[in-house]
């Protein structure tokens, strides 16, 4: 019997005509295989460097015949985004300043009148942005980054810049070496002594 059905369905199952038996475990099976394929679909887009469809596409592109293609007017913002935080070097800070200027979120109207976008950026979400691979020209799945049909907004010197400024951050908020007030034991931590 299929180890996919639940006991509850072999009591009623056991009750049923051989042959029903057969078609239900049958049916059970390819529901099972029909959940798989789709994501198998998605590893394949992603390695063949196209973007997977539904979702809202990243700020600084649009998509036209189901492909991303840069949006000039947000490719600046993006790119501006991107300098200024290997500026400040500071997410809290980028924030501030992107709010004090009134740079906001894409506004996206759809086809049945709802209206998404036009938000002051959270932290999460540049922080997110900021570590976006898709603004490198690439798809990623799974952890795996590939070469995108789409062209990059951000060039690899800025990129890497980034990346870095946000490596070392992380490293400071690990250690507690950027706090205030950091604690005495900020970055020790105690191992076992080896018993003999």
């Amino acid at each position: 019997m299929d180890s996919t059905i639940s006991p509850m369905k072999r009591v009623i199952m056991s009750r049923v005509d051989p042959p029903s038996l057969a078609l239900a475990a049958r049916e059970t099976r390819s529901k099972t295989s029909q959940v798989k394929i789709p994501a198998t679909a998605i590893a394949t887009r992603a390695v063949t460097g196209r973007s997977n469809p539904g979702g809202l596409p990243a700020l600084g592109y649009d998509v036209q015949n189901r492909k991303l293609v840069i949006n000039e007017q947000d490719a600046l913002t993006v790119c501006h985004i991107f300098r200024r935080y290997v500026q400040l070097r500071s997410v809290r800070a980028l924030r501030a300043e992107l709010d004090e200027k009134g740079v906001r979120s894409k506004r996206r109207i759809f086809a049945d009148g709802t209206q998404v976008g036009g938000q002051r950026f959270s932290r999460g979400a540049l922080s997110l942005m900021l570590q976006n691979r898709v603004y490198r020209g690439e798809i990623t799945h799974k952890g795996d980054a590939y070469p995108g049909e789409h062209q990059p907004i951000v060039d690899k010197a800025l990129w890497d810049e980034v990346q870095a400024v946000l490596a070392e951050n992380r490293i400071e908020r690990a250690t507690g070496s950027d706090a205030k007030h950091p604690s005495l034991l900020a970055g020790m931590f105690l191992t076992k002594p080896e018993s003999d």
